[in-house]
C-alpha cells in the first residue's frame, strides 16, 4: 500500500477515531485467537534496502546500500 492509498482510506473515516491494526497471520496470532490487535503508535520514514526472501518475508538492511530508499514504517504496540 502506498501512503496516498492509506490517506484515501483514512479520509473516509471519522478523524477522531482511534487507529488500530489487526493481524490474522498464524505465525503471530496466539493459539486459540482469531487475530491479534495492535495500537498504531506512530509513522516514520526510514532509509533501508528491502529484499523479499524466498518464503515471502521482507528483510531490511538499514543504512546506505545500492538499493537503499525511503520506506514508511507504522510503529505498532501490541499491549495498550
Amino acid at each position: 500500500m502506498k501512503v496516498k492509498e492509506l490517506i484515501e482510506q483514512l479520509q473516509k473515516l471519522d478523524p477522531e477515531q482511534t487507529v488500530l491494526a489487526i493481524c490474522e497471520d498464524d505465525d503471530i496470532v496466539r493459539k486459540g485467537h482469531a487475530f491479534e490487535t495492535f495500537w498504531v503508535d506512530s509513522a516514520t520514514t526510514i532509509r533501508a534496502e528491502a529484499k523479499r526472501l524466498d518464503f515471502g518475508e521482507v528483510e531490511f538492511k538499514f543504512g546506505e546500500y545500492p538499493e537503499t530508499r525511503d520506506h514508511v514504517f507504522l510503529h505498532l504496540e501490541h499491549k495498550f
